[in-house]
């Protein structure tokens, strides 16, 4: 399996969503959220992240998280957010 993020079902311009991600490491465990591959500050070091209501910004870019333990780090895949209404036109 090694470290993998959960994509968030629905993803609404102005709401928040959370992200959890799961990984192999032995714990203990440290995580370090990424957006465009940058640190986001304030995003805290647990399992899951919740972000900030959404921008404009936060869509078509990477989120992923590293996850560090006695056993080394692992990077996550990197999930990218579009907003349900692109994915409504994408069906039609």
């Amino acid at each position: 399996m090694g470290t993998s993020l959960t994509k968030p079902e629905t993803i609404q311009l102005g709401e928040r969503t959370t992200f959890a991600v799961e990984s192999d490491l032995h714990s203990p465990y440290r995580y370090t959220w990424l957006q465009n591959r940058i640190p986001i500050p304030g995003a805290g070091s647990q399992k899951t992240f919740t972000t900030l209501p959404l921008t404009k910004e936060d869509f078509n870019v990477p989120f992923s998280c590293i996850v560090y333990s006695v056993q080394g780090s692992e990077t996550s895949n990197e999930i990218v957010l579009e907003p349900a209404e692109a994915k409504k036109k994408e069906k039609a």
